[in-house]
């Protein structure tokens, strides 16, 4: 009796662990779906295109995965101090980066120190000094554009014009190499992401 009622039970048991063992197996790649989806998601929710694959390619020859930065324009700029010290000191004497860490969206192309060092020599200086403010504020707005603009949207062989916070308005070329251009200067840091917008490292400071 029990010799015969071996080959049920074993029948039995081979079915449950079979059973469970195929729940195992199918269970890896639905979670492993389910985590590529949620990380295909957030990038299409960074990207705001439902259809946009990743990694894209800018206009201006640069591989980027596109994406939100989680701190403020201001914030980044402080970070990144050994390239933006300049400006970062220029906009706190002149107020402005209360203005860039809870503001926006806003595109700023923001000199590197190496293009404010290329000034004539005491310009800096007599720029932060408090006489000059208004000055000072007139020039930094000029770099700053209301809206959200990245090298991606932007078409080879094309002059785009933008209005600044100064009121003037800034050329943005796009030649058919891909290189970026503001007003006949080269972009050098394209696409530094931001909450609240988005940065360009620039090759010189603009004069309005």
């Amino acid at each position: 009796m029990a010799v015969n009622s071996c080959p049920s039970l074993l029948k039995r048991l081979t079915t449950l662990f079979g059973i469970a063992s195929l729940g195992a197996l199918t269970s890896v790649p639905v979670a492993a779906q389910m985590a590529a989806n949620s990380r295909s998601v957030n990038l299409l929710a960074a990207n705001n295109s439902p259809n946009q694959q990743v990694p894209l390619r800018a206009t201006t020859g640069i591989n980027l995965i596109a994406q939100v930065g989680l701190r403020s324009i201001a914030d980044e700029l402080v970070i990144a101090n050994d390239a933006f010290s300049t400006l970062t000191a220029a906009l706190r004497s002149a107020g402005l980066l209360s203005t860039l860490a809870r503001g926006g969206p806003y595109t700023i192309f923001a000199p590197t120190d190496e293009a404010f060092k290329a000034l004539p020599q005491g310009t800096v200086p007599t720029l932060l000094l408090p006489r000059n403010r208004e000055r000072l504020t007139r020039i930094l707005t000029y770099h700053v554009v209301p809206g959200d603009y990245r090298t991606f949207r932007l078409r080879r062989g094309t002059v785009t014009r933008l209005k600044t916070l100064e009121g003037g308005y800034l050329n943005v070329r796009v030649t058919n190499a891909s290189e970026v251009y503001v007003n006949g200067h080269k972009v050098i840091m394209a696409d530094i992401p931001a909450r609240n917008g988005t940065i360009h490292g620039i090759s010189a400071v603009l004069m309005p």
